[in-house]
Parts: structure tokens; sequence; C-alpha cells
């Protein structure tokens, strides 16, 4: 259980040092999978530290949801400990970061990863958001080309 909690304050980290606007994004990329396929491209790629990846990937990934089975205890988690915060409107749900640079830092100390490694991950994992996202926007274009009457049901 301890591991799993080091693997959700990594996440929160990286996801803290990402821009702004990809913060605002965060809810789309968690309805959708985005972060789950990112998240596996970069841990495919050798990012994130061992015991991360490690983690992560004995949870699995489920093929036909293309999830992470991990992912939503880790964000159990992370929303337990107070680093984020979810709001609520008529029509939609917001997760929010509410994490400052310097509880990031002690956070991150704790872990024993440096800032410039985490912020790198960020980075990288902000491009692979957009990778993934586009993607996902182009396989459904073309689904509904080829099934047209599926926009209907």
């Amino acid at each position: 259980m301890e591991r799993q909690s080091h693997c959700a304050t990594l996440l929160i980290c990286c996801l803290g040092l990402m821009s702004q606007e990809a913060q605002d994004n965060l809810t789309k990329y968690i309805k959708y999978s985005i972060l789950d396929r990112a998240l596996l491209n970069m841990i495919r790629a050798g990012h994130f530290t061992q015991w991360f990846r490690e983690k992560v990937m004995f949870e699995g990934y489920d093929i036909l949801y293309g999830t992470l089975n991990c992912l939503p205890i880790l964000f159990a988690q992370v929303y337990q400990s107070a680093l984020t915060e979810i709001s609520y409107t008529a029509n939609q749900t917001k997760l929010k970061i509410v994490v400052s640079q310097r509880v990031l830092m002690v956070l991150l100390g704790c872990l024993g990863v440096k800032l410039e490694e985490a912020q790198a991950w960020a980075n990288i994992l902000e491009k692979t958001l957009l990778e993934v996202e586009s993607t996902h926007k182009e396989f459904y274009r073309q689904r509904s080309v080829l099934f047209p009457t599926l926009l209907n049901t």
C-alpha cells in the first residue's frame, strides 16, 4: 500500500507540474482514458521511476476498455489526501489540482525525486497526452465516416 501511495504522489506531482492548459483538460483526459494511454506509452518508453513503472504495470492494463487498472485507486488516494478538488455543475464534473509549488517540492523530496526530473516527466506527459488525444479524435472521426448512423444513436 505504501508503494501505491508513492505512485499516487508522483502522479499528482507530474500532473501539477504540467501547464495550466493541460491541467484544465485533465477531466477530459481521464474521462476518455487518454491519461491511461499516455501513461502506458510513457512507461513503455522507460519514463518515470522504476518502482512507479513496476507498480503500475503490475496492476495491469485493460485492453478492452483502454484503462490502467490502478488509476482509479491512485486518484482515490490523491483525492483523500486533499491534493485535488472536484467541482460539480449542472452538466459537468471538473477535477482540479490544488497543490502549490512548495508542496510539490516537499512531496518530491519525500519520494527522492528531483524537481528537474519530475518537470521533464510532466513535459513529456503533456506532449504524450496531446498525441494520444489527436489519435483518439482521428479514430472517432474515421469511425463516424464509416458508420454515420452511429452518430444518431
